[in-house]
C-alpha cells in the first residue's frame, strides 16, 4: 500500500503539488483565526 502511493504521488503533476501546499496554507491561516485556536505557536508567528 505504501509503495503504491508514493508511486502515485511521484506522478503527481507540479501544479497538483503546488495546490496541496496552498490548501494546507489556507488551513493553517483558518486554524490561526479560528477562535478556539487562540493560542499561537512560535512557529506560526514566524511564518505569518
Amino acid at each position: 500500500m505504501r509503495v503504491s502511493i508514493i508511486r502515485s504521488v511521484n506522478e503527481w503533476t507540479p501544479t497538483s503539488k503546488l495546490l496541496i501546499v496552498v490548501a494546507v496554507l489556507i488551513c493553517a491561516l483558518w486554524l490561526q483565526r479560528s477562535s478556539k485556536f487562540t493560542r499561537k505557536s512560535k512557529w506560526t508567528d514566524q511564518i505569518f
